[in-house]
């Protein structure tokens, strides 16, 4: 395996076989040493991605491996971004989000000042901003998820180019685009089951909207269907989320079929309020993708994998011929062992995000 161009947050590779790149992607915002240096780092960080991508393109690279192990979130406009970055004529929707009305969010609503500060940017599902945060966010009526006795707001758009241009942040595109828009059947989302807020996602609208295979491994997070080894290779997406040990938590929970309970609720260690996520292509569009359990298309289980070596992982997805594999098939069917092996512990990538100390968690 070949280093291509590295970061602290982003890795690229070329794999022997000459066509398969490697795209380790541990963040999707990376944590700056003070608040002053922040638009610097973040302006280096899309820089370097950017780059490596190109890099990847002009070293021969035909195939991608896209690592999201250990990824814990960060803005979900990089996120939005990236994947337009990587699939240009896509035509990707954005998901549709909602607050829970808790106490919380109650309180901002009875904040003129606050309120508008804090939905600034959101838009209406006809895309049109939204100018009067009650009548349209929590009027005529709330939204009830069944099970749930919390009512949520009207569902809603985020515009990610404006959030961006507010904060003048740089974007992917500023540093060039790619030669050639990704195939999305030459291109497989790998994650040993930590892939979450931003990260989940991402991985969402690609599974959902185009088809990308996801390839777990490792014991990881055990949603899984009953009968295989394959998991969802996601594991919260934001809402409901209180403190971090809850996501660990979460990472070692029993198997689970359909929906899942919510785990965890408002809010994270920081405080931070955030919103659930729907996705309107998936397999339930009215319920938060977090509670979806929607298992991988593969699961590694190889002798010649070894959990803290991510190369040996990269190998043994070349060696499972995945991507010669039918594209878009059904999910519950496209599960494939490859070889046995009993060892069960989770991998934690080496260039993983430590979500227990809240890198890279977040909205």
């Amino acid at each position: 395996m070949k280093p291509i161009l590295n970061d602290t947050d982003s890795f690229f590779y070329m794999m022997e076989d000459g066509v398969t790149g490697v795209f380790a992607h541990t963040t999707f915002m990376p944590t700056p040493p003070s608040p002053d240096q922040e638009a610097n780092v973040t302006r280096k960080w899309v820089q370097n991605i950017a780059k490596g991508l190109q890099a990847l393109e002009n070293a021969g690279a035909r195939r991608l491996v896209l690592d999201l192990s250990g990824n814990g979130g960060g803005l979900v406009a990089y996120g939005w971004h990236l994947m337009n970055y990587l699939f240009p004529h896509g035509n990707l929707k954005p998901l549709e989000y909602a607050f829970p009305l808790t106490p919380e969010i109650n309180r901002i609503f009875e904040n003129t000042t606050v309120a508008a500060k804090f939905f600034n940017g959101y838009r209406n599902l006809h895309g049109a901003l939204i100018q009067n945060l009650t009548m349209e966010l929590a009027a005529p009526g709330t939204k009830l998820i069944k099970g749930l006795s919390t009512p949520f707001t009207n569902h809603f758009l985020m515009d990610f180019d404006l959030t961006l241009k507010k904060s003048n942040m740089s974007t992917f595109s500023d540093f060039g685009s790619l030669k050639r828009a990704w195939d999305p059947k030459n291109v497989i989302l790998l994650s040993n089951g930590l892939c979450g807020s931003t990260c989940a996602q991402f991985t969402t609208i690609l599974r959902d909207q185009l088809r990308v295979r996801s390839v777990t491994y490792g014991g990881g997070n055990k949603r899984s269907k009953k009968g295989t080894r394959a998991f969802d290779g996601t594991s919260f997406a934001a809402g409901f989320i209180k403190k971090i040990i809850d996501i660990m938590i979460l990472l070692s929970s029993t198997e689970s079929e359909g929906l899942v309970d919510p785990p965890f609720w408002f809010n994270i260690d920081s405080q931070i309020t955030f919103a659930t996520s729907f996705s309107k292509a998936g397999k339930l569009p009215e319920v938060p993708i977090e509670w979806v359990v929607d298992t991988s298309d593969f699961w590694l289980n190889s002798s010649d994998l070894t959990l803290d070596n991510p190369e040996s992982v990269y190998k043994a997805v070349l060696d499972a011929k995945i991507f010669s594999s039918e594209h878009g098939s059904t999910r519950t069917k496209a599960f494939r062992k490859v070889k046995s092996n009993k060892k069960q512990a989770w991998h934690r990538h080496h260039h993983a995000v430590d979500a227990r100390n809240g890198k890279g968690v977040g909205h």
